[in-house]
C-alpha cells in the first residue's frame, strides 16, 4: 500500500513539473535583436501574408487606455521599471473590432524580465477585449473593401504604461 501511494504522489509530481515547464510562446530572434513572440498552439495565422491594411487611430487616448490598463494590471512598478520601451505588443482585429491574433515582439534585454505567465495573462486580456471601431478604424487604400484579406489590421502598442514611457525616452536621452 506504502508503495502505490508512493508511486501515485511521484506520478503527480512528474506531471506537475512537466505543466510547469511547458511552454506557451515560441521565442524567434528577429534581425533586429527583438525576438517574435507567438502563442503556441492558438491556430495558424500568417501575419506576414495577411496585414494589408493600416489602423487609423481616431482617439489616441482610447488607444493609450487600451494598452495602460492591461500591462498596468499585469507588473508590478518595479517590473515596469525594467522594461525595455522596445517591447511591444501588436493585436491583429477585423472591422468589427475582434480580436483575432495577439503576437509580441520583445526585446532582448526583456527576455528574463518578463514571464511567460505574464505574457499567457496580457494575451487573454488582450483576446477578450473588443476594440472601438469609432475610435480605431481601418483603412482600406485602394484595395477592395469586400476582400477576406482586407479586414483584418494591426494596432501596437508598447509594453509600457505610456507614463513610464515617455519617463523612459527622458532617461535614455540625458
Amino acid at each position: 500500500m506504502k508503495k502505490i501511494v508512493t508511486f501515485s504522489i511521484s506520478i503527480l509530481i512528474v506531471l506537475s513539473i512537466n505543466a510547469q515547464n511547458e511552454k506557451l510562446f515560441e521565442y524567434k530572434k528577429s534581425k533586429l535583436g527583438t525576438y517574435s513572440v507567438s502563442p503556441i498552439n492558438k491556430g495558424a495565422f500568417r501575419t506576414d501574408e495577411i496585414i494589408n491594411e493600416q489602423a487609423i487611430i481616431i482617439d489616441q487616448e482610447y488607444t493609450n487606455s487600451l494598452f495602460n490598463e492591461i500591462t498596468q494590471n499585469v507588473f508590478s512598478i518595479n517590473k515596469i521599471e525594467k522594461i525595455h520601451p522596445n517591447s511591444i505588443v501588436m493585436l491583429f482585429f477585423n472591422r468589427s473590432g475582434k480580436i483575432l491574433y495577439c503576437q509580441f515582439a520583445i526585446d532582448s534585454t526583456d527576455l528574463n524580465v518578463i514571464t511567460e505567465e505574464e505574457l499567457g495573462s496580457i494575451y487573454n486580456k488582450f483576446m477578450t477585449i473588443k476594440i472601438d471601431t469609432s475610435k480605431i478604424n481601418i483603412s482600406y487604400g485602394n484595395n477592395l473593401p469586400n476582400a477576406d484579406i482586407q479586414d483584418i489590421a494591426m494596432l501596437v502598442g508598447s509594453l509600457l504604461p505610456n507614463k513610464y514611457l515617455i519617463k523612459s525616452r527622458h532617461t535614455r536621452i540625458k
